[in-house]
């Protein structure tokens, strides 16, 4: 029986059949669930850019503002200011212009205008002089003590200031017009600096002038 050769092949000595062509797989971006997919991974990739972007940026500003911030300026409370108490004691201090402070009692004073006169001219008390410091003392010693007022600390100093006891009668009787004056600290601020002390000054109204010391 014969065959049809055309529809029954026969395969040829050291020929190999051919496998048949598998169909071709469509690119993943061909479809629509494909392209689904390309677009949400390049939605996210974006979005992950923006957020790295977005954090540096932050960063950035926080380290430059950490940078360029000024440091803080601590409020230091003002120095008490220093107590120095006047010496009210010892030899009078010799001729020449000397401030109040400087006074420690006895000196001559010329020319006398008032007790709290700021400067002072120390003469002789042999000479001609128009007043005498004839005695000083301090109302308080203590850096914590309160001023007590104007009008307590010059009833305490007119009650010190009383030299009676002082005066060398034999020759006060020669002036008809002597007085007593006084200089004391008239505010806090003054005490607070340690100008605590009083003063008493011998003098005349008519500023006639003493040949002499008149204190004992």
């Amino acid at each position: 029986m014969t065959t049809d050769s055309s529809q029954n092949p026969e395969l040829l000595p050291g020929e190999l059949s051919a496998a048949p062509e598998k169909p071709q797989r469509p690119r993943l971006t061909s479809t629509p669930t494909g392209q689904n997919i390309f677009v949400g991974l390049m939605v996210l990739a974006t979005l992950g850019v923006v957020a790295l972007l977005g954090g540096a940026f932050v960063v950035g500003n926080n380290v430059a503002g950490a940078a360029t911030e000024e440091p803080a300026v601590v409020e230091q409370a003002p120095a008490e200011p220093e107590i120095s108490f006047p010496t009210l004691s010892g030899e009078p201090l010799g001729p020449g212009p000397t401030d109040w402070l400087e006074l420690r009692g006895g000196e001559c004073i010329s020319p006398f205008s008032g007790a709290f006169d700021e400067q002072f001219v120390v003469v002789p008390c042999a000479g001609s002089h128009q007043a005498q410091l004839a005695r000083t003392i301090l109302l308080s010693s203590d850096p914590l003590e309160e001023f007590p007022g104007e009008a307590m600390v010059a009833a305490k100093a007119r009650e010190f200031c009383a030299l009676d006891s002082l005066v060398n009668r034999d020759l006060v009787v020669e002036y008809s017009d002597l007085v007593v004056e006084f200089a004391y600290p008239v505010n806090t601020q003054q005490w607070d600096l340690g100008q605590r002390g009083v003063y008493c000054f011998l003098t005349s109204t008519s500023r006639s002038g003493f040949d002499s010391s008149l204190l004992y």
